[in-house]
């Protein structure tokens, strides 16, 4: 073996070295290895990993590093989480948009001879059941395929039906377009579309299998239908922006969006791992969860939100068409008068009314957190009766002024995000319900009855509104949103829905053995005493293990005698953080197969310490890292123990729940570790560890 200087060895400019008072690293240690490695010669052993990893462009390292699923990058990479989370996003809120952005112009859809692109003729519809039955199509379409699609994502993939309901509705906005001279010609491709209209089905079911977390899992929901409700409604800034080139022109910013969309997903959306259940909170109720579906509760939760659905159609959109629309511009052009509204204004409200949904989504989490997702919906419930009665009594018990007028706005905009709230509540109950391989199927049913509701109620109210008036179907709904509170009470006394507790800290265990296996490769030596390379204490022992000799075992010095070197250790963790982040992908890549899994099981059970010395040296530990906060000034005020313990399990949360290493828990202990390691890597350079986890391929 040729000798050769370690080229990939160099002292972190990120680390803040001052902070020890120590002089700056005069020079990097040398190692030996061979100048170069192919890719033939691998044969997935550790001393060849060591010596691509200095040529990290190499052939070798591309192939194993392609060979890396990046399902483990998902669960161990904060930003291939965020950047998967922010493609669901963009593709459940671009389906959302293309899917109804036509919805400002559907009133003068259906008003023929109102304007040059009205429909001729909406028989047998009159104005009020024909502006809501071309909605309805597509949310009827929806509903009827979301259960199969959820379903089917649980078996086959979140990602796959992702993609096809949003490529889907890149034709869909151009088949609507070439519809548009016939009411019902353009009523059947809306339906069409509709039936892949099921993002936020599978979006969903996707959340719930990323984010381990309760609180983490309900803000994310509330994220994705908070999004979803402004997509149906939030495109009307685009029908605003475009009316001057006709109502049907919108659809083709519709279908381009979609195809953003599309290609965003394609790159950077990643099929989560229904193997890698992580058990990451102190909460005992955010475990991989039920064993079986209650059907009782779930048909209680589904009757009380068709009656929520229903009686939220009163404020929304009810009360902007007809009742809004009749009192304050149809009336007035009925008799020849200059109307108090505009057209544009009356967009303009549709639209900015659709954002209160942000403040509906930002109330969701304080509610939930002190009344319970149940209780947040009787509370909305109740709420949004009161806000159909002053709606009502404001647009009929007033005069139809401009002062009035801005009234009747005003309060239609304080009362929206408590309707909001109710909506809101039934996905993160349903998800607390639904077992792990049911998620999909679950939420397919949330959004089935949400779209049933959504889709039926309207334009069966503005039937109705057409039959026996507008106050009367009104005052309907407000009945309708009573008696969905009252259906709903008794979900506020269901264990699995009540007010979300966390277990205390003295429930929980844990297992901090990466303590002594991190602490002690890096700071005690193998060469009189100094700092190694990681890489080269994990070569040497390679060596040794092919030569069937035990491990060499730094032992653990104590703080006192490590003190003069701790300088060093802090200048070079970045660079040892860095090697091992590559080393826990490499590991992950041989695990794709039983016999992998098994050869690093058994690898790792011959190179392990007895028992008593892995405790002895956790005890040396202990008092190492007892000395280290004293002496940097954690127990000057006598130490806070129950707040450094805290301190602790956050810094290092559990990477094992079986207290050993088995084939059937390696993959999830070395996503566990790589996770924690990756987080310290990018504190420690953060320029450094981007620039890696960019260059770590996924493939």
């Amino acid at each position: 073996m040729t000798d050769s200087k370690e080229d990939s060895v160099h002292p972190a400019p990120d680390m803040k070295a001052e902070e020890f008072e120590c002089e700056p690293n005069k020079g990097d240690l040398s190692v030996t290895a061979k100048d170069d490695v192919s890719s033939d010669d691998s044969n997935g052993k550790p001393e060849q990993f060591n010596k691509a990893l200095r040529k990290k462009n190499s052939a070798w390292w591309k192939d194993r590093m392609k060979k890396v699923k990046p399902q483990y990058r998902l669960h161990t990479e904060k930003q291939v989480l965020q950047w998967s989370l922010l493609a669901l996003r963009l593709g459940s809120l671009a389906d959302a948009i293309s899917g109804t952005i036509l919805t400002p112009n559907y009133p003068f859809l259906a008003s023929p001879g109102n304007h040059p692109d009205s429909f001729d003729t909406t028989a047998p519809f009159d104005f009020t059941a024909a502006t809501y039955f071309m909605p309805m199509t597509a949310m009827l379409a929806s509903a009827i395929t979301s259960v199969f699609i959820g379903g089917w994502s649980d078996k086959y993939g979140r990602r796959p039906f992702m993609l096809v309901c949003v490529g889907v509705s890149i034709f869909g906005c151009i088949g609507k377009y070439l519809a548009r001279n016939s009411f019902w010609g353009f009523c059947a491709a809306n339906f069409v579309n509709g039936l892949f209209s099921s993002t936020l089905t599978v979006a969903l079911a996707y959340v719930s299998d990323v984010h381990p977390g309760r609180a983490e899992k309900d803000r994310e929901i509330g994220l994705l239908v908070g999004l979803n409700m402004l997509g149906i409604t939030g495109g009307g800034i685009i029908a605003i922006l475009m009316q001057s080139t006709g109502l049907f022109t919108p659809l083709f910013f519709g279908a381009a969006l979609n195809a953003v969309a599309f290609i965003f997903m394609y790159i950077y959306l990643v099929e989560p791992d229904e193997s890698l259940h992580f058990e990451e909170t102190l909460d005992k109720e955010d475990k991989v969860g039920p064993a079986t579906l209650d059907a009782k509760v779930m048909s209680n939760i589904i009757v009380g939100a068709v009656f929520d659905n229903i009686g939220s159609s009163g404020l929304f959109p009810l009360a902007l068409a007809p009742l809004m629309f009749e009192t304050y511009y149809g009336n007035f052009i009925a008799a020849s008068q200059d109307p108090v509204m505009s057209e544009t204004v009356y967009k303009w409200i549709t639209m900015v009314l659709a954002t209160t949904v942000v403040f509906g989504a930002a109330m969701s989490q304080p509610f939930f957190a002190r009344i319970g997702p149940a209780g947040s919906c009787v509370f909305g419930n109740l709420v949004t009766a009161a806000g159909i009665s002053g709606c009502i009594l404001i647009a009929n018990e007033t005069s139809a002024t401009r002062s009035s007028f801005i009234g009747y706005v005003i309060f239609l905009f304080a009362i929206n995000p408590f309707t909001v709230l109710s909506n809101l509540s039934t996905g993160p109950m349903l998800d607390r319900l639904a077992p792990h391989d049911r998620r999909g199927f679950v939420q397919g049913i949330n959004v089935t009855v949400m779209n049933v509701a959504r889709s039926a109620s309207p334009f069966a109210l503005g039937a109705y509104a057409d039959a026996v008036g507008t106050t009367w179907c009104m005052w309907t709904c407000v009945f309708i949103s009573i008696f969905a509170a009252l259906i709903n009470v008794p979900l506020i006394f269901t264990p699995v829905l009540s007010v979300h507790k966390a277990v205390e800290p003295k429930d929980v265990g844990g297992d901090y053995k990466i303590l002594d296996k991190e602490d002690s490769d890096q700071v005690d030596s193998v060469m009189q005493g100094d700092w190694v390379p990681l890489k080269l204490l994990a070569e040497l022992n390679g060596h040794r293990f092919d030569a069937g000799l035990p491990f060499l075992l730094p032992p653990v010095r104590s703080y006192a005698d490590d003190k003069p070197n701790l300088c060093t250790l802090y200048k070079h963790a970045a660079e040892d953080f860095e090697y091992q982040h590559f080393r826990q992908y490499y590991y992950l890549s041989l695990q794709d197969t039983p016999q992998g899994k098994r050869d690093i099981v058994e690898h790792l059970r011959q190179s392990c310490p007895p028992i008593d010395v892995q405790q002895a040296r956790a005890k040396d530990l202990g008092e190492w890292f007892a000395d280290h906060m004293h002496e940097n000034g954690y127990f000057l005020d006598g130490g806070q123990i129950t707040l450094l313990k805290q301190m602790i399990m956050h810094a290092f949360p559990r990477v094992n729940v079986d207290g050993e290493l088995t084939e059937e828990n390696l993959t999830e202990t070395t996503t566990r570790f790589a996770k924690v390691l990756n987080e310290y890597f990018l504190k420690a350079t953060p320029l450094q560890a981007e620039q890696a986890l960019r260059n770590t391929i996924i493939m």
